[in-house]
Parts: structure tokens; C-alpha cells; sequence
């Protein structure tokens, strides 16, 4: 369960100088219990961002109730929830994450998708994870992150 990590990571001599986890400790988090988490995830991005659930042709117009009985519903949230954090992981590398956000901007299913629909994957994410992981959630690590992923998909999806 995710609170036990937070709780193992907030002990004195695992936390931060602010009592809080890092970046890379908030995704070993959702790492720990991918499935669990992307599924969660999902239902939480689908209800802040209704509109995004039809840019998934297998989810458009399934209720949240019903989404698990969607066949893929086992295994692509996680693959997007990998993804994301693959993401997450390169964003203090420039050079990575530059390749990172080309390789998403030419991904076919993709192409319709401008940078807005990027931001608010992210921005569900952020409220996601600070409502999962409480006092653990790094707020700014994610803040900045989700900044600079968004600006290179930007850049990447502007020069194609």
C-alpha cells in the first residue's frame, strides 16, 4: 500500500529536510503498486477531464462504473502510468527528456492530441498523487516537472 511507503519514507532519518519524499521517492511509490494506482488514476483523470476519457477509442462513452470491465482496462492504464513515470524519470536531463517528448509527439496515437491535452494529464496526475500520498506528495518536484515535460512535448509537437 502506498501509505506504507510514505510513512517508511517520512521516518526522521528517510525524510527530507522538509519531512517530505522526493521526486524519485513518489514514483517508486506508484512503482510499488503500478496497476493498483493507474487504475485509480484513470477513474481520477476521467472525472476532472471528462472530455479526455474519448481520446481512448476503448473508454469512449463507458461509464466509470464499467470501465473495468473494459478488456484492456487490465493493462493499459498501467502502460500509460509506466509511461508517464518513464517520463517523470528523464525530466531533469534535458537531453533525455528532449528524446522522450519527440518520441510521445510521434507516437499515431498522439497526432490529434495538442500540448493542453499533455498538461492535463499531468495536472490530474499532480492532484492524484497529493491526494494518494499526502504529506509524502514532493509538490514542487512534480510542479517543475510536469512544466518542463509539457514545454519539450511542446517544442517536439511544434517542430514536426
Amino acid at each position: 500500500d502506498s501509505t506504507d511507503c510514505v510513512l517508511e519514507h517520512l521516518l526522521p532519518e528517510y525524510s527530507t529536510h522538509q519531512g517530505i519524499m522526493g521526486l524519485g521517492d513518489n514514483v517508486c511509490c506508484v512503482r510499488q503498486h503500478t496497476t493498483k494506482h493507474a487504475q485509480k488514476f484513470f477513474l481520477y483523470y476521467f472525472e476532472k477531464f471528462p472530455a479526455h476519457q474519448n481520446h481512448f477509442p476503448a473508454y469512449k462513452g463507458v461509464k466509470a462504473a464499467d470501465l473495468p470491465a473494459v478488456e484492456m482496462w487490465e493493462t493499459h492504464p498501467s502502460e500509460v502510468v509506466t509511461l508517464l513515470l518513464h517520463v517523470v524519470d528523464r525530466s531533469g536531463n534535458a537531453g533525455l527528456l528532449k528524446a522522450e517528448a519527440e518520441q510521445l509527439a510521434k507516437m499515431p496515437q498522439h497526432k490529434a492530441l495538442k500540448v493542453q491535452e499533455f498538461k492535463d494529464i499531468f495536472t490530474a496526475l499532480r492532484g492524484y498523487l497529493e491526494e494518494t500520498l499526502g504529506p509524502g506528495y514532493a509538490k514542487e518536484a512534480w510542479e517543475k516537472a510536469s512544466t518542463d515535460i509539457c514545454a519539450a512535448i511542446g517544442a517536439a509537437m511544434a517542430a514536426m
